[in-house]
């Protein structure tokens, strides 16, 4: 994937840019990169102008200050939106990548045509999550995130297919290395401090997908039961797939994303 650079507020954003035609976005998870989402640039440039952001502190994006927010996140991706004269866009969110997509679409509603949740809630997080988010912060701020990593990426992947995508896991500990930790605690306390969007996405008035992963460590199949999807929404369940669909069950994945990105654009 072939990166572009644009300053934003003192600092670097990265994105890349594959093909032409409606424009789809994608935001990736924490201490991910745009690059987990290559397979899906690849396979819908062909009919999509496909987008993926370095989100603040990750990847080849810059992160200035710890106390970041999903505010600052979201306007990160309009300045993206701007530079390449994207008018709206179905966004895509993974994981952390959702939350940014929900306050996105908040904020900026008329530039988003449609709008999926991948392994990712609508909810804010708990006291508990909270409480472990500070113990990650403390971490980094000691130069040990190495410890994060072990712990956090194995639990990606659904338990049983762990040992099978090995090499996945190494190649994410490798980029998140190149993290400061001043990426990482930003992002840790811009979801400690996100809203609560279940109300909000319950009234939501254009294409909505969600998908989950029938073994996500982080973000349960119960989840279902304790929302109200709007109007307009769908959810997918990936079997056998933890948090990485896009790699545990990219087939199902294109398949599920080609027929809502067709519903965002097929009014138009």
């Amino acid at each position: 994937m072939e990166s572009k650079i644009l300053i934003h507020n003192e600092s670097q954003i990265s994105y890349s840019v594959q093909g032409s035609g409606p424009a789809v976005v994608f935001l990736h998870g924490y201490l991910e990169t745009k690059e987990v989402f290559e397979s899906l640039l690849l396979h819908f440039s062909a009919n999509y102008r496909c987008v993926a952001i370095d989100l603040p502190g990750h990847g080849s994006s810059g992160c200035t200050h710890e106390s970041l927010t999903m505010s600052e996140m979201a306007d990160c991706v309009i300045r993206v939106f701007d530079e390449l004269n994207i008018k709206d866009a179905a966004v895509v969110g993974h994981s952390m990548g959702g939350y940014v997509a929900l306050e996105f679409a908040a904020s900026y509603g008329p530039r988003v045509s449609g709008l999926c949740l991948f392994h990712s809630s609508p909810f804010a997080d708990t006291d508990e999550k909270r409480v472990a988010r500070e113990r990650e912060k403390d971490i980094a701020r000691q130069n040990r995130q190495e410890l994060i990593y072990k712990n956090h990426f194995p639990k990606t992947f659904a338990a049983n297919r762990v040992d099978e995508f090995g090499e996945r896991i190494e190649t994410l500990k490798v980029n998140a290395l190149q993290m400061k930790p001043v990426g990482i605690i930003g992002a840790l306390n811009a979801m400690q401090q996100r809203k609560n969007y279940v109300g909000w996405l319950e009234q939501f008035d254009k294409p909505f997908l969600y998908i989950l992963g029938e073994s996500d460590n982080f973000i349960p199949l119960s989840i279902l039961d304790k929302i109200m999807m709007p109007a307009s929404g769908k959810s997918v369940v990936l079997k056998n797939t933890g948090h990485m669909g896009f790699w545990e069950a990219l087939d199902e994945v294109v398949l599920a994303l080609g027929l809502f990105f067709n519903s965002c654009y097929s009014a138009q």
